[in-house]
This record gives structure tokens, C-alpha cells and sequence, in this order.
């Protein structure tokens, strides 16, 4: 006796097997920031260009969802500049300057917007960040300040800050993605 599988999508035919007799299959691998973005609509990006006088924090971003931890998965800056150190620091409050910016959701048929707060800009002053690391940056090269498995974690209030040592125009790149709260 032999057995008949079916494709599956109810039509009632048999199912594709390849060369070597092999049942045909088909799977998508995705990380977990495009599996969100997807299925979610929850992962965000925020683009930023800062021109500083001097030493000075020129990005700040806060998470506000009081449901959902907010991941920084990848934090790009680019330098003017030749020598630049740049800093990641968390746990700042914003305190003056800058201009607010506000996310852009990467699927773009969700109409979820992400509850963050982000300012950018010479002006800018965030007060008492704990600094976690710096890097040096060479002239016009994308540094990858966070990046796999160099996640951050953002509660809510909680929050992240990126600070240059010299004057210089940056270029930022920022990706974050929410996931559900686990308590």
C-alpha cells in the first residue's frame, strides 16, 4: 500500500519531490530583528546627522512603551573626521538642545510607530550617562558601535546616548526592535 502526501495547501495533489527522490521543502531563515519587523511590525531605525562645536553627546533615544524592552541591535556612526572617539553610554536623561526625531518602522504596512523619544544635534546635553564603551573612528568609515551579540536592553525610561570627543559631522544609524517584557 502506498501512501499519497499532499502538498498541503488543499488542492489535493501530491506533494514536489526533487531529483533524489526527496521530499521538496522550503524555509526562510530570518534573525530575530527581521522575524519582529515581519511579523510584528516592531522593529525601527532612526538616521541622524550632527555637526558638533566640540566634544558633545549627539544622539540620545529613550524608551517610553511601558509593555515592551526596546533592543538597540545596531548602532552606526560615521566621522568627518579622522581620530574621533565615539562613546556608548546609557542611563542619560535628556536635558536641553537637539532636534526630536522620531523612529521609522521597517515594515512598511504597520502603522506601529515606536514609543521612543530621540533627539540629534550639536546642542545637545544629556545629563549623568554611565559610559560602557568607546571606539575609535576612522574619516567616512561606518564604525559599528553596537552590534551583535553587543545588544543593549531598554526598559522602560531606560535609556542610550552617543558622544564624540572632538568637533566633527557624524552620521548615525541606529536599529532597535521591541520584544515583550519578561517579569
Amino acid at each position: 500500500m502506498s501512501i499519497i502526501i499532499e502538498d498541503g495547501r488543499g488542492s489535493g495533489r501530491k506533494a514536489l519531490v526533487d531529483v533524489d527522490n526527496r521530499l521538496a521543502t522550503f524555509a526562510v531563515a530570518r534573525d530575530e530583528v527581521d522575524h519582529v519587523a515581519i511579523t510584528e511590525g516592531g522593529t525601527f531605525v532612526w538616521y541622524a546627522t550632527a555637526t558638533t562645536a566640540g566634544a558633545s553627546s549627539v544622539f540620545l533615544l529613550t524608551n517610553n512603551d511601558p509593555t515592551y524592552s526596546l533592543v538597540i541591535e545596531e548602532a552606526e556612526l560615521s566621522s568627518s573626521v579622522a581620530g574621533l572617539v565615539a562613546t556608548v553610554a546609557t542611563g542619560g536623561t535628556y536635558a536641553s538642545g537637539g532636534t526630536a526625531t522620531v523612529g521609522s518602522n521597517v515594515n512598511l504596512s504597520s502603522g506601529r510607530v515606536a514609543l521612543a523619544t530621540a533627539y540629534y544635534g550639536n546642542a545637545l546635553s544629556v545629563t549623568a550617562p554611565t559610559t560602557r564603551w568607546s571606539q575609535y573612528c576612522p574619516q567616512y568609515i561606518n564604525v559599528e558601535l553596537i552590534d551583535r551579540p553587543q545588544l543593549l536592553y531598554l526598559g522602560n525610561n531606560q535609556s542610550m546616548s552617543l558622544a564624540v570627543s572632538a568637533a566633527a559631522t557624524v552620521y548615525i544609524h541606529v536599529t532597535g526592535w521591541y520584544i515583550h517584557k519578561t517579569t
